[in-house]
């Protein structure tokens, strides 16, 4: 009797288990989308040793991130309680993703500072960095060129 009770019970908390959704699941795939998008620029950037190769990182980057950002800010959304900007409103559930993520910010914010050492004089570079930074809420511009010859 005991044995088929114990049978039960399992079953009943694996069904109830496998039913369930991991919490904050969405927000969780969202940053690990922003994350991804930001690891593949700051790969690029180190790697890059033109500035057309710096234009195509970037131009690559404003691409995937106005395709992600919607997700994110329309999961965002339904997590009212939670501001990025205030780390004591992070559930502990998602405190590993979202120090990832800051740490991908900060490297961002560091590769941002390389392209701006390193290509300071390249009209070209100039345009597409200073396209990567819409007014709020809107998407980043693509950039072209300012002439065939700053491609590099």
């Amino acid at each position: 009797m005991l044995n088929k009770f114990f049978i039960y019970s399992l079953f009943i908390f694996i069904i109830m288990g496998a039913g369930c959704k991991k919490e904050y699941s969405d927000l969780r795939e969202s940053f690990n989308q922003v994350i991804k998008v930001g690891d593949v620029f700051v790969s690029s950037i180190d790697s890059a040793d033109s500035s057309k190769k710096i234009i195509d990182a970037i131009e690559l980057y404003k691409k995937e991130m106005n395709a992600a950002t919607p997700k994110f800010r329309t999961v965002m959304k339904k997590y009212k309680d939670i501001n990025l900007r205030n780390p004591k409103t992070i559930p502990p559930a998602i405190e590993d993703v979202y120090k990832q993520y800051q740490e991908t910010q900060d490297r961002l914010g560091n590769s941002i500072n390389t392209i701006m050492t390193k290509f300071s004089s390249d009209k070209s570079v100039k345009e597409s960095l200073k396209s990567m930074f819409p007014r709020k809420g809107g998407k980043m511009k693509s950039h072209k060129p300012v002439n065939e010859d700053d491609k590099d």
